[in-house]
């Protein structure tokens, strides 16, 4: 483990925005890129918008044809890619991601280019529930752990490829015996729940499932939300064109749509209850996890004030 101080720190981020695509939190609350260290913002709890877009970008273009021929569109990746700055949601919501694309080109090449450096929670927000799901916010699963002291930063390489970087850039700092801060941190809320009586969440009905409007910020927030689209778009010789794939959300009406132009979750609150079931039924039994990681976002942005939590503590 490596101690430095503030500036070497910085230093030390410096170099990498340089050499590197750099993303790290910023003013916009968002993981942006980064080419200066003055605009990483360090005082954040988590960021509004998760880091998905970087490996599962809302458009792209995943291939390209004409009458002749058809090309797949391969990720143009140059420079490594370095995220900084993740929480331990984050970096649990990007472990079930690589497992849902693990077959998938696109997401799988740029994720195999990336560099994951997580940042311990010194403090939580109202909507923080991460504990519940056995997520330890002081301690994550990155290449890179970082613990911010204030003045001072504990360097933690977990991995082979964090061990190469810190070796490489930090070579003339020596190892700490020094150990960081003990913090408790407190959550407001903290849901108890049994995985077995969520079964009875497929037989259940709540009042607030009515409230929702299907806006879909619940999903487009979500770190572990992953519908997508596949679009043609032709040109108009009608000789060439694109396969682009986009987001989607499950809560738009015309997501369960099927040929003969039936809907099946043609009412709002069917769809609020198929996410529900999603993220805490389906999610397990496909991927071996829950698709919730606790980070509260979906809380946060809805516009009518729909707490997850409640849902599951009934």
């Amino acid at each position: 483990m490596k101690l430095l101080k503030k500036k070497e720190f910085l230093v030390f981020l410096e170099t990498l925005a340089k050499k590197n695509d750099f993303y790290a939190p910023t003013s916009k609350k968002e993981f942006g890129r980064i080419r200066k260290v003055d605009d990483i913002c360090f005082d954040y709890t988590k960021t509004e918008m998760p880091a998905k877009s970087i490996f599962f970008p809302r458009e792209e273009i995943m291939m390209r044809f004409s009458e002749k021929k058809i090309r797949i569109v391969k990720p143009r990746l140059k420079r490594k890619t370095i995220i900084f700055g993740l929480r331990s949601c984050d970096l649990v919501a990007i472990e079930i991601m690589d497992r849902i694309f693990e077959n998938d080109l696109w997401y799988k090449a740029r994720r195999e280019n990336a560099i994951l450096i997580g940042m311990a929670c010194n403090k939580t927000d109202d909507s923080c529930f991460c504990a519940s799901f056995g997520i330890n916010p002081r301690n994550g699963d990155a290449d890179l752990w970082v613990i911010n002291e204030g003045e001072s930063f504990f360097l933690q390489p977990k991995t082979s490829v964090g061990r190469k970087l810190v070796n490489k850039l930090l070579k003339n700092i020596p190892n700490t015996r020094k150990k960081p801060k003990k913090r408790r941190l407190k959550f407001k809320k903290k849901v108890l729940f049994n995985k077995k009586e969520l079964q009875k969440l497929k037989e259940l009905n709540f009042d607030n499932w009515k409230e929702c409007l299907a806006c879909g910020s619940c999903t487009t927030v979500c770190p572990t939300c992953h519908c997508f689209d596949v679009v043609d778009v032709v040109e108009q010789d009608f000789k060439r064109g694109v396969r682009k794939r986009v987001w989607a959300s499950c809560m738009e009406r015309d997501f369960s749509r099927i040929a003969g132009d039936l809907i099946l979750r043609n009412k709002r609150t069917d769809r609020l209850r198929q996410f529900v079931l999603d993220k805490f039924i389906y999610f397990e039994h496909h991927y071996g996890h829950m698709g919730c990681v606790g980070c509260g976002r979906c809380i946060e942005t809805c516009p009518v004030g729909i707490d997850i939590r409640k849902i599951l503590s009934k």
